[in-house]
């Protein structure tokens, strides 16, 4: 049989310590949202602050590069690579490469090689165009060593053999054990020497005042005499690679890959702002519902505690 047993009655007392209790809870939760803002708003203000400085920055050099208050289509719209299909790159130029030793072009380029100008402590597209390499080289139909070489040069001529170093051992991870690590080259010279490939290449990168490049993404494959033969553009697909390297075993200039060129371009401070603020109005907004639920679930935990009682018999 079951009984129902009536409600308890509570005495002042007890009401009082329960709903203290209670409201100790509540005051916690609203004290911990309230401390999460606090972080929340510094950190993103700290942010807002960062990027309207790099903003004031953006906007001198843009005057260098563009000369126009139109920016960044501006900078594009310059003429960044000028195609040098059927020219001849200096073979006699010096570079040193990753593991210290000075070598000409000559003594790398023996059979079709793939080209890659960037810098190593480039913070946007360098990574991603070395990735896309990498991917290239791994999909690829070609033997890499047999077939065709590699050769990433910086454009900086600050850069040294260490910063070599470092970037090529963390992007042969991304290729086959046995992949023949000797043949991607990874170069750095003198500005005169990097001056000179550049111009054979008709590609050219602009320093910013705060030390990164304008600079497009291009990959340049050349015969083994060292002639301009087709660039890639894009994000190197592997097809595209493999088809350039066919064309320059033939030693014969090839129409580009037309592809979308893309710019490593640090000047988007304004967009970047006005995400990190609605990033902060997201986080408020939403560290306000989660603890306007969580008080209604406190308080409605209050009350069930206070329902009739029931027991079996």
């Amino acid at each position: 049989m079951i009984k129902i047993q009536p409600a308890k009655t509570m005495t002042g007392y007890e009401t009082m310590v329960h709903n203290q209790g209670r409201d100790g809870k509540i005051r916690l939760v609203v004290y911990g949202i309230c401390c999460l803002l606090l972080v929340l708003d510094l950190t993103v203000t700290s942010s807002l602050s960062a990027h309207d400085d790099h903003a004031r920055i953006s906007e001198n050099r843009t005057e260098e590069v563009a000369h126009g208050p139109d920016d960044q289509n501006k900078v594009v719209d310059q003429d960044w690579v000028n195609e040098k299909t059927g020219d001849y790159i200096p073979l006699d130029t010096e570079f040193t490469d990753s593991a210290g030793q000075s070598v000409q072009l000559r003594a790398l380029i023996d059979k079709p090689t793939l080209i890659l100008p960037i810098y190593f402590y480039c913070p946007n597209s360098c990574s991603l165009n070395l990735s896309y390499l990498a991917n290239a080289i791994r999909n690829s139909t070609f033997k890499p060593g047999l077939d065709f070489k590699v050769i990433a040069f910086s454009f900086n001529a600050e850069e040294k053999v260490e910063d070599a170093g470092n970037t090529k051992a963390n992007y042969l991870k991304m290729l086959p054990e046995n992949f023949p690590a000797d043949d991607w080259k990874f170069l750095v010279g003198s500005q005169e020497n990097i001056k000179a490939l550049m111009t054979s290449l008709g590609y050219r990168a602009k320093r910013m005042p705060d030390g990164t490049f304008v600079h497009p993404s291009a990959l340049i494959a050349v015969s083994a005499k060292g002639r301009v033969i087709k660039y890639i553009y894009g994000s190197f697909l592997s097809g595209d690679v493999d088809m350039a390297l066919l064309e320059a075993q033939k030693g014969t200039p090839a129409l580009s890959v037309k592809r979308l060129v893309g710019f490593c371009f640090n000047s988007d401070s304004k967009n970047s702002t006005i995400i990190l603020q609605k990033l902060k109005i997201g986080l408020v907004l939403g560290s306000l519902v989660l603890g306007g639920l969580f008080v209604v679930f406190l308080r409605r935990s209050g009350k069930k505690k206070e329902l009739p009682g029931k027991e079996e018999s």
